[in-house]
């Protein structure tokens, strides 16, 4: 090997790449977690007035047309309907530029259907409606006289569009409920009817008066634009004459209230009890949560003294940056722990502080390194990434103390100079470049693939990888030049650990005493797997010191009954709760068709007290709704990645009302500690009024159809008319009827002609019970049922066995040839991952033989490589187990990850002693050959576990607000390393006594068996 490095272009590059980790670092997004959810986008239509079908039929099936096999990449299009409300979310394929997609997803919708004024441009957002990892901070804003004013309500919304909206990297600013404003003319129909003035003459000289014409003047020889000055000013609306009864004008505001307002009501919220309104700021997936934050902060500071003096109180009730700094500097706090621990490690063994100054180097300059590759390829700083730095730590180190050792055995003559050194190092660099390469191939398919298996280990995989080959690079790099310029002590003679190389000596005095041994411990460890391997779930849950409560709705009940009926009575609970019980904050949040409602605590160990509380409290005041209490989660909710999806592909409404409570039996027969929601609730009917034209009546009264029609949207207070644009923004204008009749037919109404009748003349009127529009998955119309284990000993894995087995099966044979189901979510992911693992397992087992073969030119020696990995995987689940028995951790997809990091780490072990014991096996016994093997070894192997366990340790050990992301990937990589440290070393001797080495006979040394006489073996 040669060396191109001059000393100062040592110094240099070391001093660069530093400088610019520190640099990536600093100018790198920061957030919790990697986005794990496929390349989503999503967008509302939000029609004033329109039924589910006229949605269904008017815009959802056309546009569903547009995407369907037009739009590249797309892997599934979901929309759910409720009156006024359409809702697309469109899922692509990972690796999709969603800019590219959302520009080709807006023309084809523009070409599909165009949207009257009343209807808001489609706007969209990247993600899909599980925001929870880009949600910035949860606030509510109450007031001081605990109700709004329409002043304290302006400031409010001109604080979110003016102020939070237009901050880089925020996406959107959620109200409820929403302040969005709009001009309201509520007519008094009785008034019209007593003052025989007709309700279509009105809206026709309101609206002509909204919309201004422009028209165009010729003055000698010039052309000029002539425009009627609009009507700017609320007072001139109220003042316009409408009509002339004995001699007197009627203006507009004698009939009709005229006002600026926020537009009916959708939502309600409370905050510890008193009126609030709940804003939720979300920030782009690509921009840096605590920038973001931080930016939002200095609004707030800078808006304080505007919302003290407008009477108004912000709340934080949570805030996601301060969990993120928190579970990042515990992780900085346990990588420098690790660091310190790796350094005191290397000067315990070498009882001196230059090796200990050299393997504090490396591990600078292989972080450093790390840190400009994850800037390089836009991965984020993140918790995982981080607990990928620090489970490496101990890695970075493990070539500088093994090289460092291997030196210290040589004669002085052979370390009296650089190049001496160099030629030295050169006969252990080939087997740490395959040791590290084994370790960094295992990586390979996770950071190359583009399933949600890569974004979610793609961040740990990168900082492995690379600060291994950067750790090498660097170990080979500047060793030589310590070695230089510091010098090295006498070389070590004796036998290091004794008693170990005694007792291999006894294990393999025999063959049938190593047959033996192999046999009980490999025996041992795949029994110890097919005993001990948990069920697997998909993502682990991240706790929060919070319980949430989720309540569906029926979406048919005005919000000011959820208000009085729902809202109320949880209100009361949550301001209720026992005195032990020691509450931060709490809230609700209602809509018509779903309320939700949170308590977080100052002590999250008084959560299992909270919870029975809360489920009693709920099922006493509201024994006819579906309540669902649990711990919350920072991964979101309801919407969680654990969350498993049932979808029945059935158009038969009335077939799936009857037989829902069936399938409910099934699964809650099957799964009796699984929560189940399903989505529509098709068990509730809706009530409908179906208005029909008496042509007879309309051709009598000489009334058109586009006047009933006027009629009747005003009664839905729909009834767009124009947009008006008032000093400060411009806003939808409607026309509505100002009292609330139960009786729609008894509505009095002029006609044009002047004939007096009233609305149940003009339309035939029937009352009927319908059942809720289903869901539409890729254009089919679908009922989901959502299913949430709630304990925790039930795993994805085990769920989607039992579905499998047991409920999919019976469903099938009830549905008969009524339709289809799937099953998807979490369950459908999982499947995918399965597979994406066992094809990893089989790439990891496959290179690890090609590499090694090479390495040794041999499949036999290989194999006892591969051999030595299997008490290792057992040591791993013995302590994910003995993890799971203290903190119940789950196991899942995240912690499977370790199995591969551990597999690449202790893979190195048995390649040094197989490569050690081949090496002089030409020149004495298989049996010499282990002994030498292991006297050369056994030290280097204990000082690279110990500072790879060492680094992990904190991890393990101490547990935080994140643990559940790392602890099960650190416990099993610990007790890997241990186990392989206990026995690697006995049962590679074992099986090299058993079947013996390959015998090569060029490149060594002549003087072996006087060596290996000498040292006494």
């Amino acid at each position: 090997m040669k060396y191109f490095f001059h000393e100062k272009m040592v110094v240099i590059l070391c001093v660069l790449t530093v400088f610019l980790g520190v640099l990536c670092a600093y100018n790198n997004k920061i957030q919790l977690l990697p986005n794990v959810e496929p390349p989503k986008i999503s967008f509302f239509v939000i029609w004033p007035g329109a039924s589910e079908n006229f949605l269904i039929t008017d815009v959802v099936q056309p546009y569903e047309e547009a995407i369907l096999g037009r739009l590249e990449r797309l892997e599934s299009l979901k929309v759910t309907t409720r009156p006024e409300r359409a809702s697309f979310e469109v899922t692509f394929s990972f690796g999709t530029n969603l800019e590219e997609a959302e520009s080709k997803l807006a023309a084809l919708l523009s070409r599909a259907r165009t949207l009257p004024l009343n209807v808001k441009p489609l706007t969209f957002h990247h993600g899909g409606t599980n925001v929870s990892n880009r949600v910035v901070g949860s606030y509510f804003i109450t007031s001081e006289s605990s109700e709004f004013s329409p002043k304290q309500l302006s400031v409010i919304s001109n604080l979110a569009k003016q102020k939070f909206k237009l901050l880089p990297g925020v996406e959107s600013v959620e109200l409820n409920p929403a302040l969005e404003s709009q001009l309201q003319i509520r007519l008094d129909m009785n008034k019209l009817y007593q003052l025989n003035l007709s309700f279509d003459a009105i809206r026709q000289i309101v609206g002509g008066l909204l919309t201004q014409p422009v028209i165009q003047l010729y003055e000698n020889e010039r052309v000029i634009t002539a425009k009627f000055k609009p009507t700017t000013l609320l007072e001139d609306i109220r003042q316009i004459p409408i009509a002339h009864v004995d001699g007197v004008s009627i203006l507009l505001q004698d009939v009709a209230q005229v006002e600026v307002g926020p537009i009916t009501q959708t939502a309600v919220s409370r905050f510890n009890g008193q009126e609030a309104i709940a804003m939720r700021i979300l920030r782009y997936a690509d921009a840096n949560l605590i920038e973001v934050q931080k930016k939002v902060d200095e609004v707030l500071a800078q808006e304080a003294v505007t919302l003290d003096s407008a009477g108004l109180i912000y709340n934080l009730s949570f805030d996601t940056s301060i969990f993120i700094e928190r579970a990042i500097f515990w992780i900085i706090g346990s990588l420098a722990t690790g660091f310190i621990l790796t350094t005191f490690v290397s000067y315990c063994f070498f009882r001196r502080f230059k090796p200990t100054i050299l393997a504090t180097l490396v591990i600078l300059l292989s972080t450093c390194g790390v840190l400009i590759v994850l800037y390089l390829t836009k991965t984020s700083i993140n918790v995982i990434s981080l607990a990928g730095i620090t489970f490496a730590t101990g890695m970075f180190v493990d070539g500088v103390l093994i090289i460092v050792e291997y030196l210290d055995r040589l004669k002085p003559d052979k370390r009296s100079s650089l190049e001496r050194t160099r030629s030295s190092l050169n006969k252990l660099v080939p087997a740490l470049l395959v040791s590290t390469i084994t370790t960094v191939i295992v990586f390979i398919p996770i950071i190359f693939s583009q399933g949600a298996e890569s974004q979610l280990f793609k961040g740990l995989s990168l900082v492995i990888a690379s600060g291994l080959l950067f750790a090498l690079f660097f170990t080979v790099l500047l060793v030589p030049f310590f070695a230089e310029y510091f010098g090295q002590p006498e070389p070590r003679s004796e036998i290091a650990f004794p008693f170990v190389t005694n007792a291999v000596r006894s294990l393999i005095k025999s063959k049938r005493s190593s047959v033996f041994f192999v046999i009980f411990l490999v025996g041992g460890s795949l029994l110890s797997l097919s005993i001990f391997i948990p069920s697997l779930s998909y993502l682990p849950s991240v706790k929060r010191d919070t319980v949430d409560v989720y309540i569906p709705l029926s979406g048919d009940l005005r919000i000011e009954t959820v208000q009085h009926n729902i809202v109320g009575p949880i209100n009361d609970i949550l301001q209720a709760v026992p005195s032990e019980i020691i509450v931060k904050n709490n809230y609700v949040i209602a809509w018509p068709h779903f309320a939700t409602a949170a308590v977080r605590l100052n002590d999250s160990k008084q959560i299992p007290a909270l919870i029975p509380y809360l489920q009693q409290s709920l099922k006493e005041h509201l024994p006819s709704n579906r309540v669902l209490v649990l711990q919350g989660e920072l991964l979101g909710g309801l919407e969680s990645a654990n969350d498993i999806e049932i979808n029945l592909y059935v158009s038969d409404q009335q077939w799936l009302a009857e037989n829902i409570s069936i399938v409910r039996n099934i699964i809650e027969s099957a799964l009796p500690d699984i929560s189940i929601r399903v989505i529509p609730d098709v068990e509730r009917f809706v009530k409908e009024y179906e208005f029909s034209p008496n042509l007879l009546s309309l051709r009598d009264s000489g009334i058109t159809n586009d006047e009933l029609t006027n009629l009747f949207r005003t009664i839905g207070k729909s009834d767009f008319i124009g947009k008006w644009k008032s000093d400060d923004e411009v806003v939808n204008a409607y026309i509505t009827i100002e009292d609330n009749y139960q009786d729609v037919a008894n509505i009095p109404y002029v006609s044009r002609n002047g004939v007096r009748t009233y609305m149940g003349s003009l339309t035939n009127i029937k009352t009927s019970d319908v059942l809720p529009s289903l869901n539409r998955l890729n254009g089919s119309a679908a009922l989901t049922i959502s299913l949430r284990p709630t304990s925790n000993e039930r795993t994805v894995s085990s769920v989607l066995a039992v579905l499998e087995q047991d409920v999919a099966p019976a469903i099938r044979q009830l549905m008969g040839d009524k339709g289809y189901i799937g099953i998807e979510g979490s369950a459908s992911s999982l499947s995918k991952t399965k597979w994406f693992l066992a094809l990893l397992l089989f790439f990891i087992v496959l290179s690890f033989i090609v590499i090694l073969a090479f390495l040794f030119r041999s499949i036999k020696l290989s194999m006892y490589v591969l051999l030595s990995l299997i008490p290792a995987l057992a040591g791993g689940i013995l302590a994910y187990n003995f993890l799971s028995f203290v903190t119940m951790s789950d196991f899942n997809v995240l912690t499977m990850l370790g199995f591969a990091i551990m597999l690449g780490i202790v893979a190195n072990n048995s390649i040094l002693l197989v490569d050690a014991a081949n090496n002089v096996s030409a020149h004495c016994s298989d049996c010499d050959a282990i002994l030498f093997a292991v006297n050369e070894r056994v030290r280097a192997i204990v000082i690279s576990s110990l500072t790879t366990v060492l680094g992990i340790l904190p991890l393990l050990l101490f547990p935080s607000e994140a643990s559940q992301l790392y602890q099960g990937i650190a416990a099993i990589i610990v007790g890997g390393i241990v186990v392989n440290l206990l026995t690697v070393l006995f049962l590679t001797a074992a099986t090299i006594r058993i079947f013996g080495l390959e015998r090569p006979t060029l490149g060594f040394p002549q003087n072996l068996e006087v060596e290996i006489v000498n040292k006494g073996l």
